[in-house]
């Protein structure tokens, strides 16, 4: 089982893969620091095969675009696991799946402006986590997404239990102000997760 994050970009604008760990290493160790842990957080990545997880040269400084037979690995060192990224180029039903979000939820009814600059910019990115990872990888996952989003003036999106669904689509200042806030969610499952996770973390960071 995996949950993913979506990030649905507002400009044809790609940042790199360093630009993004910059910025999801400083809201990672931002939200660390606000819960009273001292430990600073340096996400590392790989860029590997789908098929055999080879890996491929690259440079820190290119765009944060693979093709089909390539995956991003955003990781910790000493921490096992980790999220990967994938690259997708919209199609049909992609639109058909925002057409219904748009005719059901509220939240992408009023972000529809935003929503239709993402399906013309023609394609967007999925960071996945598969189960049984840290905390920490929680964690990160969602601040690359957040980060991304923020870096693209985009929205970031879930519908597997990534996080409460009822505040999705978001903006990245929206999202990093609740995501894995225990007190700021209503979903159940996303609560517990969120407090057994930050329980987690002083142990995992040490």
């Amino acid at each position: 089982m995996s949950t993913t994050f979506e990030v649905l970009p507002g400009t044809k604008v790609i940042p790199s893969y360093e630009e993004i760990i910059k910025l999801a290493d400083l809201n990672i160790n931002n939200f660390l620091t606000n819960i009273g842990i001292n430990k600073i957080i340096n996400l590392k990545v790989n860029i590997q095969k789908v098929l055999t997880h080879e890996r491929k040269n690259f440079s820190i400084t290119d765009k944060l675009i693979c093709d089909e037979e390539f995956y991003s690995w955003f990781y910790i060192e000493n921490v096992p696991g980790g999220t990967d990224c994938y690259y997708y180029i919209n199609t049909s039903f992609h639109k058909e799946i925002w057409e219904d979000e748009l005719r059901t939820n509220p939240n992408a009814q009023k972000n529809k402006n935003k929503i239709d600059e993402f399906l013309s910019a023609g394609y967007h990115w999925s960071f996945r986590r598969s189960a049984g990872q840290p905390g920490i990888i929680a964690l990160s996952y969602g601040m690359l997404a957040a980060s991304l989003a923020d870096l693209t003036n985009g929205l970031i999106f879930t519908d597997d239990g990534a996080w409460d669904y009822s505040l999705f689509p978001a903006f990245a200042n929206e999202f990093i102000s609740w995501y894995f806030q225990p007190e700021l969610t209503k979903d159940v499952d996303c609560k517990d997760f969120a407090i057994q996770c930050i329980k987690s973390l002083s142990d995992e960071l040490k």
